[in-house]
């Protein structure tokens, strides 16, 4: 797998003689070197704030990652609704959330087959149902900053998530696609070397103009974002 920062502007992150670069290679999987988890990510942003503070310290710099929990996770002792209990929480048992019973016209509790009380979920548009979701939409809990977010305002540098569900034609899709088009033209080996070579130079081959293929300028973007 293959991890890198790519700019609309420059193209790969490297310096400008090519001698720093972010991309990192690396074998997913349990039984190889793992996936890629948040302190990936955090090290990786680094690196890469790093470059930009080193080489190109007169722009300013945007980071826009995938909406994805990798990148979204928060730090441990983070406000959370879903960890909050009602109730001061006893030593050495920690409440994870807080439900809502099912309840009857009466307003006594429905209990199942097997005598434990039905939950239910809360309404999607309904924001006091239970002490769950009054929590989740209070502006303390709802605006707690990831530690992606956090890394990187700490040196200056601000971070944008895509939206959950974006356009497959955005500016990454358009970048990895190109290159795994170009990776399986390579011809096919059992050696590792080969088939690192081969990915290094299906990234190299996507040209600035793929990339800022199907991208939407400032007004389109706007309406593109109220419609969806």
């Amino acid at each position: 797998m293959v991890a890198d920062f790519i700019s609309a502007d420059y193209s790969w992150m490297t310096s400008p003689d090519s001698k720093q670069c972010t991309h990192i290679l690396f074998k997913a999987g349990k039984n190889f070197q793992g996936y890629f988890s948040n302190e990936d990510v955090l090290r990786h942003a680094c690196q890469a704030m790093d470059l930009l503070e080193n080489w190109y310290p007169t722009e300013t710099h945007v980071l826009v990652f995938n909406n994805a929990p990798t990148y979204l996770k928060q730090a441990d002792n983070a406000l959370s609704a879903r960890k909050m209990s009602k109730y001061p929480t006893k030593p050495g048992r920690p409440f994870v959330g807080v439900q809502r019973n099912v309840v009857d016209k009466s307003g006594q509790p429905v209990y199942r087959t097997n005598g434990k009380v039905m939950k239910e979920k809360c309404p999607k548009d309904t924001l006091h149902c239970c002490l769950h979701r009054m929590l989740y939409n209070e502006p303390d809990f709802a605006e707690v900053e990831s530690l992606l977010e956090v890394t990187c305002r700490a040196q200056g540098f601000q971070v944008v998530f895509l939206p959950k569900f974006h356009c497959e034609l955005n500016f990454i899709k358009q970048c990895w696609g190109h290159a795994k088009c170009t990776y399986r033209q390579f011809p096919p080996s059992n050696s590792e070397a080969d088939l690192e070579r081969n990915v290094i130079a299906a990234l190299d081959a996507v040209p600035l103009c793929t990339m800022r293929r199907k991208g939407l300028d400032g007004k389109q973007a706007m309406w593109a974002n109220k419609r969806y």
